[in-house]
């Protein structure tokens, strides 16, 4: 059975239990209608835990609201969140000595995908603030969320972000849990600028999203 249960599809579920609707069967998340949502909720830490645990998970964020770059096409964003990503990767990997990272991105469109595909290749050939990407792997791989575990810790973990962003429970107790002992940090233990990036940078976006995520000194 190839299916997900997506942070998306569980509060998806949630707002049609409220309202007291049956939640259609053509919906991708309706397989999900016989679970509680504390079941559902139990499962992502479950495997939020997992990831915790493994002794060299590293995981970087980049964030845009939406408010501040409405001017930005959908294009020019994904290359900037490609980007910083790209670099605070080749960083981190240069740090910890001999290494291959190759990554992987969920599927968007055939355009698009291909868009990032061009364009993380002119980055690793061609280089920018790193003038030599030596740990990346030259090709960008796409995949179908459901068949990669990667995409979908993935897919928690942003989804974890965006609802603390906006103050949601339980986003923000799991993120306080399982995301931010995670996120990389600098040799004094600095998380922005290191596992969280405001992207384009913005002084006053970045202590925003900093205040928000409560990523400042412990």
């Amino acid at each position: 059975m190839e299916k997900e249960i997506r942070w998306s599809h569980i509060w998806s579920v949630e707002a049609y239990r409220r309202t007291g609707r049956p939640i259609p069967r053509e919906k991708p998340f309706s397989f999900l209608e016989p679970y509680t949502t504390e079941a559902l909720v139990a499962f992502v830490t479950d495997c939020l835990s997992i990831v915790a645990g493994l002794p060299c998970t590293r995981v970087i964020l980049t964030v845009t609201p939406n408010r501040h770059y409405r001017g930005q096409s959908d294009s020019r964003l994904y290359e900037m969140h490609l980007q910083d990503t790209m670099q605070r990767i080749e960083m981190e990997s240069d740090e910890a000595g001999a290494c291959l990272v190759t990554l992987f991105l969920d599927t968007v469109s055939p355009a698009v995908d291909r868009c990032l595909q061009d364009f993380y290749n002119r980055l690793q050939r061609t280089g920018d603030l790193i003038r030599t990407y030596s740990h990346v792997h030259d090709c960008l791989g796409i995949s179908q969320s459901h068949q990669c575990t990667g995409v979908q810790i993935a897919d928690y973990i942003a989804g974890i972000a965006d609802g603390c962003l906006k103050g949601f429970e339980p986003s923000r107790s799991l993120f306080r849990d399982f995301v931010r002992p995670i996120l990389r940090k600098s040799r004094s233990g600095r998380i922005m600028g290191f596992g969280a990036m405001e992207v384009p940078t913005n002084p006053t976006t970045r202590r925003e999203v900093e205040d928000l995520l409560g990523l400042g000194a412990p």
